[in-house]
């Protein structure tokens, strides 16, 4: 989905997002599944700037990075990003495809934000993608720590159950002992 920043108003415009929007639900389902989904998105002209900002929150059914059990994921994030559209890039005098990230302590709010010139389009569903992949965690236990995995002690006792008992192997150069060397030659 683009959004269009030379049409934001100075007024709040407002989108909320769901798994029943084909596009979202399509692009978002191979971090997410089929899980339900929900995105608030409030776009605002801040004079030369654009704020946009919102909040995202799914149940994905993740995998267990110790045991493999599907388990209910909570995942719940805010999004703040400072736009500055194509007109803003021609008064800082960029070239067409250069993309500057400014912090916002530069503005006046100062918060620490990142802040993207970008050109007059906003592409919030690649966004909202990237942002979800960075918080899907990358090794997921279904508990706190693999320890407090149920299944992963019961997986990892069986698993040493049926390991064969390490073969003691000989010193390579044991059999050079047992030759000998006719010395007459």
């Amino acid at each position: 989905m683009k959004i269009s920043l030379s049409k934001i108003n100075k007024d709040k415009e407002s989108f909320h997002f769901t798994e029943e929007n084909q596009e979202f639900s399509e692009r978002l389902s191979d971090i997410l599944g089929k899980a339900k989904f929900e995105i608030q998105l409030e776009v605002t002209e801040l004079g030369e700037a654009i704020e946009a900002k919102g909040h995202f929150k799914a149940k994905p059914l993740l995998e267990c990075s110790f045991c493999a059990e599907d388990y209910p994921y909570s995942l719940s994030f805010d999004f703040q990003e400072y736009l500055f559209p194509e007109e803003a890039k021609r008064a800082a005098k960029l070239s067409g495809d250069e993309e500057v990230h400014i912090k916002k302590a530069d503005l006046e709010n100062k918060n620490g934000n990142d802040v993207s010139v970008i050109g007059d389009e906003f592409l919030f569903l690649d966004y909202i993608y990237d942002k979800v992949g960075f918080h899907i965690p990358f090794q997921v236990p279904c508990k706190d720590k693999k320890e407090y995995c149920e299944n992963y002690t019961s997986i990892q006792s069986k698993i040493e159950a049926y390991k064969a008992p390490e073969e003691v192997s000989e010193n390579p150069f044991a059999a050079l002992k047992s030759l000998k060397v006719d010395k007459k030659h």
